[in-house]
């Protein structure tokens, strides 16, 4: 028996169990999106494990909710920091989206049973660590498999197609404050 499936499974279910939809638009998973920003300027993106599309990506997660309730964006955002990056003391909170953008799934995948993608709240964090205090593994099921720090140019050309326009958005709207959050450091 293979249970390398079975536990892919039952993460699935246990996150979807979590997740809810936006009640304006109940097609859409209800997320946060993470702009992790270093010292130089550059952006932290993760590759997912085992993915054979597995193209760069910035953290990103769904909002939990208890009891039909979604937990607040900003709680989700320093939460989905911590699952996926295994920081959050070395950051600060400088930027959000005034708006939620979304995707679509372009693909079958089990998240398509439910939802046709994810809308999302983005939030800019700059980070003060050091790169050894990142840790992907800091869960029992971490999420990236590696990491690097890359320029907005170099994410926008190594992302998955499905996302550059979302990422063109986000960067529209929080470069401007993140990149004057920096330089005040």
């Amino acid at each position: 028996m293979n249970f390398s499936f079975i536990k892919k499974i039952y993460i699935f279910f246990q996150a979807l169990i979590r997740s809810g939809s936006d009640t304006e638009d109940p097609g859409y998973r209800l997320g946060v999106g993470i702009l992790l920003m270093n010292q130089d300027g550059k952006i932290f993106v993760g590759k997912r494990i085992k993915k054979k599309y597995s193209e760069w990506q910035m953290p990103q997660g769904g909002v939990d909710f208890d009891g039909g309730v979604p937990e607040p964006f900003a709680q989700a955002a320093w939460r989905e920091l911590w699952e996926e990056v295994g920081v959050k003391n070395q950051c600060k909170m400088v930027a959000c989206t005034q708006r939620a953008y979304h995707y679509d799934f372009p693909y079958f995948n089990l998240w398509k049973l439910r939802f046709k993608g994810q809308k999302q709240v983005w939030y800019g964090f700059l980070f003060s660590g050091s790169d050894e205090e990142i840790n992907l593994k800091i869960t029992r099921h971490p999420e990236f498999e590696s990491w690097k720090w890359i320029e907005k140019k170099e994410l926008m050309t190594s992302c998955a197609f499905f996302k550059r326009s979302l990422y063109a958005k986000v960067f529209e709207e929080l470069w401007p404050t993140m990149m004057k959050a920096l330089c005040s450091k």
